[in-house]
């Protein structure tokens, strides 16, 4: 349910009609493609690193021990970082605020997400505790415990 909630979101982001509600600004369209691209590139930094531990389900999969090197060492969850700011990448280019509101919604609900997922990492590994105080949710340093 996790995953399909997920998804419609994104498709959301992806999928809805562009209402062009602000000016096709430079600055902006350069910083989207740029959001865009480091999302990318986070994205499959994370799931390389990942390895046999990537799922589709938020739950730890028991193939490899906690991942703490390539993005996790400072983020725990880069892949979810880069999901979100991909999609606001996608939402400036829109230029619609609904876009925006969705990208905004998904934020929050990988937020939740990583929270539920953080509850199993703790309890499939010993050193989940100590890593949370290392690493920041989304963006290195924020989000630590």
């Amino acid at each position: 349910m996790l995953v399909t909630v997920q998804g419609a979101l994104i498709a959301a982001i992806v999928l809805i009609p562009r209402r062009h509600a602000w000016s096709d600004q430079v600055v902006l369209t350069w910083l989207a493609w740029v959001a865009i691209a480091t999302a990318s590139l986070l994205g499959m930094w994370g799931a390389i690193n990942l390895g046999r531990g990537l799922t589709p389900l938020p739950l730890p999969n028991g193939a490899v021990e906690l991942v703490t090197r390539g993005p996790y060492r400072w983020i725990r969850h880069p892949i979810y970082s880069a999901v979100i700011l991909g999609m606001f990448g996608i939402a400036i280019r829109s230029r619609t605020p609904v876009v925006l509101a969705f990208a905004a919604v998904l934020t929050l609900f990988l937020a939740a997400k990583a929270r539920w997922e953080e509850r199993h990492l703790r309890r499939a590994f010993a050193g989940y505790t100590e890593y949370k105080q290392r690493a920041g949710r989304f963006i290195p340093g924020l989000g630590r415990r």
